[in-house]
């Protein structure tokens, strides 16, 4: 009779120290606490930056609707163009060279440009252009003084620094009231007009102190030569002096 294998419930069972335990799954996860605590670290460091953004993106569409109603509103139609520091430029001129036209939205006005085109003028040594809430543009200028007329074969006119600006229109009396330069060269002032300015600036600084000494006539006209300065009186075109010097301009 043949005896029946034992059965397997019946064995005894043993572990093999060698090998991991299988631990649960619930094991390797982090507690619910450890979670929440890293959520919420993470939620205050990220809070900052996402309350700034939204900040600038409020902003930047408050910004547009701000812009878009500014730019249509007719409370900033232009309709007035307020110009000042102007002598020899009239307003109409003024005006014209800026190009404005009345009903034009003043924030859609590029005041930059208004300068340069203002600036075009010769009498213009400086323009600023501002906007006057809330339907105005203010246009302020310098002009040029003229302190000398330089003949070079025509009339121009120089400022203290001894720059030419323009051509002197004598029909107008722009060439009244400075002196007058002579004996520079057209060809010279050509080929080197820093020569030339610094030349003119030595006529202009003789004048002032020919006239800074009481009681002396009134200078009229300058002649430049290699030998010096000749002093004409005005109107009645007298030589009275002649200066002695030898011109060595500065071309600062």
């Amino acid at each position: 009779m043949t005896t029946p294998p034992p059965s397997r419930r019946s064995l005894p069972l043993r572990t093999n120290r060698k090998l991991r335990q299988r631990r649960p799954i619930s094991a390797h996860l982090p507690a619910l606490r450890d979670i929440g605590h890293s959520f919420s670290t993470g939620a205050r460091r990220v809070a900052p930056w996402a309350l700034g953004i939204t900040v600038i993106a409020l902003l930047v569409l408050l910004g547009s609707i701000v812009r878009s109603w500014a730019l249509s509103s007719p409370r900033f139609a232009l309709k007035d163009v307020v110009v000042a520091g102007n002598a020899r430029v009239t307003r109409e001129e003024i005006l014209r060279l800026a190009g404005l036209l009345p009903g034009t939205n003043i924030f859609a006005i590029a005041l930059d440009e208004v300068e340069r085109d203002v600036g075009a003028n010769s009498w213009v040594a400086e323009v600023t252009a501002v906007r006057r809430l809330p339907d105005r543009i203010a246009i302020k200028v310098t002009e040029r003084t003229a302190a000398a007329l330089v003949l070079l074969e025509a009339p121009y006119l120089a400022d203290a620094d001894g720059e030419i600006f323009r051509r002197a229109r004598t029909d107008t009396g722009e060439a009244d009231g400075p002196i007058i330069v002579t004996g520079i060269g057209r060809e010279l002032w050509l080929r080197e007009p820093t020569v030339g300015s610094a030349i003119v600036r030595e006529a202009i600084r003789t004048a002032e102190l020919w006239r800074s000494v009481g009681d002396r006539p009134d200078v009229g006209e300058i002649h430049v030569a290699y030998a010096g300065l000749t002093l004409f009186a005005r109107d009645i075109g007298t030589l009275f002096a002649v200066i002695k010097k030898t011109i060595k301009p500065s071309t600062r």
